[in-house]
């Protein structure tokens, strides 16, 4: 196996596995969530996406463009990059992929959130203003799921993460999941590579394979229990 193939192998096989571990935390962080109160608990749940899908698009990138002829210092400084937004049109020009409209303004807050919005408190000026990524990403919500529920900013409460939120998240979620894996796994096969290959007990597999993002049974289940 020649070096290149090596790397797109194996290295980005790790690379797979390390993804699909920070969306699937990243869920659960949503999971347990109970408000927008706490801004290190949002920050936690955005940051673990926001690292997740960055290195599924990087993956996604290196098994589209690269190849033999490509320098691959050159090549390497292209990814690093923390703006999801410009790895998605890359992935897009070599691909059928389609996100809807609300996909694709998640993975913009993401990047937003990874280069800017992640050192606010860093900035003097966070002692008086309100947490810039929980702001936006009330506002996102508040546009994209009927009847959300804003809070009461009289009374200074935040908003409650709903059942709303956690499905809408979790349908976005594994949208954005499940096209770039299939864009990974069809470069991949391209090149006689087994890059998309997951071990069953890990939490990529829970991910890519077993659609664990949608919170639908498990929630249902727990649910039924309650009402026992």
């Amino acid at each position: 196996m020649k070096r290149e193939d090596f790397w797109r192998t194996f290295a980005l096989n790790r690379e797979l596995h390390v993804a699909g571990a920070f969306i699937y935390d990243g869920i659960q962080d949503l999971r347990l969530l109970e408000s927008f109160d706490y801004s290190d608990e949002v920050f936690q749940f955005a940051y673990h996406l926001a690292v997740g899908f960055e290195r599924l698009l990087k993956i996604a990138v290196v098994l589209l463009e690269f190849t033999d002829q490509i320098d691959p210092t050159e090549f390497e400084k292209s990814l690093i990059t923390h703006n999801h937004s410009v790895m998605l049109q890359r992935v897009k020009a070599l691909t059928s992929i389609k996100l809807k409209s609300e996909d694709n303004e998640l993975l913009d807050i993401l990047g937003k959130f990874y280069k800017s919005y992640r050192y606010d408190n860093f900035s003097l000026s966070s002692v008086s203003a309100e947490s810039s990524l929980t702001r936006t990403l009330v506002n996102y919500f508040d546009k994209r799921i009927p009847d959300f529920r804003g809070g009461d900013e009289v009374l200074g409460e935040a908003p409650a993460c709903s059942d709303a939120i956690r499905y809408f998240t979790g349908g976005v979620c594994r949208r954005i999941a499940s096209q770039l894996y299939t864009a990974i796994t069809d470069a991949a096969r391209q090149h006689s590579l087994y890059t998309y290959e997951l071990r069953c007990d890990s939490k990529a597999f829970k991910v890519f394979m077993l659609d664990e993002l949608h919170f639908g049974k498990e929630e249902l289940l727990w649910k039924e229990l309650g009402k026992r």
